[in-house]
Parts: C-alpha cells; sequence; structure tokens
C-alpha cells in the first residue's frame, strides 16, 4: 500500500482526481539513492540520500541513516506512539501519523536538519520517508 492509499484508507476519504495527480507529480519530484555500503548491510544499517519537491517548489533533500530495528526498538515504537496519541483513541489517521513518526524516531540514525517533526507539514513527506524505513524492515522479512 503506498502512501496516498494508507491516507485514503485512514481517512475514509477516496482523494479526488486532482489530488491522485497532485500526490503522483509530487512522487515524481522524488529521487532516491541508495548508499548503504557493504559493512552497513552487516550492521543492519541503510544510507540513502534523499530529495523531495513539494508543491510549492521548496526542495527538502540530505542524507539519511537508518538502522534495522530491535525487539526493543519495536517496543519503544509503540511507547512513543501511545504517547503521542495520549493514551487515548484518536482517529485513524491521527494514529497513523504517529506510527509513521515512532518508526521513524526510533530507526533514524542520522537525517537532515529539516527533519523535525515540530517543523514538517507535508504528510507526504514524512510518509515517503517512512516508506524507505517500512521497504528496510520489510527487506529482513522471508517469503513463506
Amino acid at each position: 500500500m503506498n502512501t496516498n492509499q494508507a491516507i485514503a484508507e485512514a481517512t475514509g476519504k477516496a482523494m479526488t482526481e486532482e489530488e491522485e495527480k497532485n500526490a503522483e507529480d509530487a512522487k515524481n519530484k522524488i529521487k532516491i539513492i541508495d548508499k548503504t555500503t557493504e559493512a552497513q548491510k552487516l550492521v543492519f544499517e541503510k544510507d540513502f540520500y534523499f530529495t523531495y519537491t513539494d508543491d510549492s517548489g521548496k526542495v527538502f533533500e540530505g542524507d539519511f541513516l537508518i538502522k534495522k530495528m530491535s525487539l526493543t526498538a519495536i517496543g519503544k515504537v509503540g511507547v512513543i506512539k501511545a504517547r503521542l496519541n495520549g493514551g487515548m483513541n484518536v482517529e485513524p489517521h491521527i494514529d497513523m501519523l504517529h506510527q509513521w513518526m515512532a518508526q521513524c524516531q526510533v530507526s533514524m540514525l542520522k537525517a537532515p536538519d529539516w527533519f523535525n517533526f515540530d517543523k514538517m507539514q507535508d504528510m507526504h513527506l514524512l510518509g515517503r520517508i517512512h516508506d524507505e524505513v517500512v521497504k528496510f524492515e520489510n527487506s529482513f522479512r522471508r517469503l513463506a
């Protein structure tokens, strides 16, 4: 499931044709360069360069380093998400946003200065970075 589908599913609203086009345009402006070395693969890390241009033309770019999450780290994701939710049941899209934030926070070893949840306003930007985190985590799963 891509970010647009997840947002539509969580909010219960299908995207309009124009929103789909805008989302696809934004997606086409993303560039990810995998810079992971063989040594990093052995320690379960992924290094990548990320470029994203938002609808206003602002460019977000920089180097990221993420790690494969341990069982303890996965537990921390749950704790952080619960804190962000305030221990309450929140709307599904807010719950999903908090899940993304928690997963990125726990798995992130290095990120550009602009990668700051307090300043970030573009859910698609966070979603694209989260997609990289999930793709990396899923790369360790065996296919049945």
